[in-house]
């Protein structure tokens, strides 16, 4: 019955933060403005160093239901989302679940105002969506 109502949470997790990261940008957001591959070849358009690739990555908002969120998928993990927004952005946290039934660890990531989400883990370790 728990790991029921965690496949619940999750799911409704994910349309939580895919709501809310749509609501993030001011202007429709296309996959093909999103697919930094997809423009013409310019040395401009490339990405050559990671902290570049991680940033362009971070900017992604597309939702792909049952794929991804962004740059978040369901084998994101702790570290991986400290390397896409910066550590200094993420606050772990505790989600409580529905009537109270059981609390969830959760990271805040706090990207300034009006751009913020929560991940809730399925574990402690925070290496499960």
């Amino acid at each position: 019955m728990i790991a029921l109502i965690m496949k619940i949470v999750a799911v409704s997790l994910i349309l939580l933060v895919g709501s809310s990261l749509l609501g993030c940008t001011s202007s429709k957001i296309t996959a093909s403005e999103t697919d930094i591959s997809s423009g013409p070849a310019s040395s401009a358009q490339t990405l050559s160093t990671p902290a570049a690739e991680a940033t362009a990555t971070a900017q992604d908002f597309l939702i792909v239901p049952g794929e991804r969120v962004g740059p978040i998928t369901k084998n994101t993990t702790y570290n991986e989302l400290a390397t896409l927004f910066e550590e200094t952005a993420l606050t772990d946290t505790v989600w409580a679940g529905p009537e109270g039934l059981f609390n969830l660890p959760a990271t805040t990531v706090n990207l300034g105002e009006d751009r913020s989400f929560q991940v809730v883990w399925l574990d402690q370790a925070r290496t499960q969506l």
